[in-house]
């Protein structure tokens, strides 16, 4: 009986490399795909001037990240003439997916609750001074919110998505940098007993009273979200505020 000899180590190493290229070209052929839907995207209307060519560069960025974070596949990404962006992407609900990535601009806030103001005053937006009127997000009222001494959404580091345990709803877990963690510690620990608000775009989410110092860092967002808006805000509060929300003015399946 005669045995086949075994392979030589440089021999077995070039075929296992020829190996892993072809999954690697596999794999980026089935990455690259063809694109499902294609937008364009502009800055939304309001505003009285045209944004600064740089706040639009910046949100460029952002809405790419966002986009990717969500899972979509960006084929094509073209910034053009007036702030309008050129999009081509593959993924599952694009146009909804697309839709929330640039309608979030995610400036968020947290800041004390002014337990000063009187009610009916906040009914008729009349604020204290240092304060400002601020509507809940589901509409039900109105909130009186300190102007300062809160912490900022831009000592983000971290957002995730997650469900809390205690009542069973979406909620966003976001993680402050050191800066950040030092100064919501500080906030929490000098305000025990009294409320926060917790603010997303102008609108309160929630205003939790707080029960004890918060010094590990981290604030839980809830707002009767559903999972996918959940998910959206975390990469939204990931990614950074836009400073220019865009809107959806063309639309084309592909």
């Amino acid at each position: 009986m005669t045995m086949k000899r075994p392979l030589g180590r440089g021999l077995l190493l070039a075929l296992l490399a020829l190996f892993a290229g072809a999954l690697a070209a596999c794999d980026g052929f089935a990455a690259s795909g063809e694109p499902s839907d294609r937008f364009v995207i502009a800055p939304a209307p309001g505003d009285a001037e045209a944004p600064p060519p740089e706040d639009v560069q910046e949100a460029a960025a952002i809405i790419r990240k966002r986009l990717e974070g969500i899972g979509l596949v960006v084929h094509k990404f073209e910034p053009g003439a007036g702030g309008r962006i050129t999009i081509e992407v593959s993924g599952k609900d694009a146009e909804k997916a697309v839709a929330g990535a640039i309608g979030i601009k995610g400036d968020l806030a947290i800041r004390l609750v002014d337990i000063d103001a009187l009610p009916e005053n906040t009914r008729q937006g009349i604020a204290p001074p240092g304060s400002e009127i601020l509507p809940m997000a589901d509409g039900s009222m109105a909130v009186a919110v300190r102007k300062v001494g809160g912490v900022s959404g831009k000592r983000v580091v971290k957002a995730e998505a997650g469900t809390d345990q205690s009542i069973g709803q979406p909620m966003v877990m976001v993680t402050f940098d050191a800066a950040g963690a030092s100064k919501f510690a500080q906030l929490s620990g000098a305000n025990v007993g009294k409320p926060l608000a917790i603010v997303l775009d102008g609108k309160v989410l929630s205003a939790p009273v707080i029960y004890e110092p918060i010094t590990g860092g981290q604030a839980q967002i809830s707002g009767g979200f559903t999972s996918e808006e959940a998910s959206q805000l975390a990469v939204a509060l990931q990614s950074g505020a836009l400073p220019v929300v865009f809107t959806v003015t063309e639309h084309t399946r592909l």
